[in-house]
């Protein structure tokens, strides 16, 4: 908690949202340094909002190198899924996954599949910006 000032009000949205980040973060912290003792769902949840922290990252970096308009960012995330899942596309993807159209992947794997999407996320990133592509 912050300490008390006048500047300080929770009331005020910047004070509340420094508040609200440093609480996640905090949890953030625990989560990572007794990750073993977490649940399957508690694991994958981790994992699942990591994925969503590095997905704006890489959203930026592949905008920065031209993918802009909405068919080519859906473009260029099939590319990705189908480098990590041996040529599937979103769509053969929820059809294996049983999901429909409407459904998020992301939200229908375990803990180590989302792992490896990340790594991929990160990995499609650094090389983004790292190339200057």
């Amino acid at each position: 908690m912050l300490p008390h000032c006048a500047k300080c009000d929770p009331k005020k949205q910047v004070i509340a949202l420094g508040q609200t980040y440093f609480a996640i973060k905090t949890r953030q912290q625990e989560l990572i340094e007794n990750y073993d003792n977490l649940s399957e769902d508690e694991k994958r949840l981790a994992v699942r909002n990591e994925i969503k922290e590095h997905s704006k990252a890489l959203a930026d970096a592949a905008h920065k190198a031209g993918v802009v308009t909405p068919i080519e960012y859906a473009t260029f995330q099939n590319k990705g899924y189908q480098g990590l899942y041996g040529g599937l596309n979103a769509k053969d993807i929820k059809q294996r996954k049983n999901l429909k159209q409407s459904q998020n992947i992301l939200d229908h794997m375990g803990h180590e599949e989302l792992a490896a999407n990340l790594f991929r996320a990160t990995q499609t990133e650094s090389k983004l910006r790292r190339d200057n592509i």
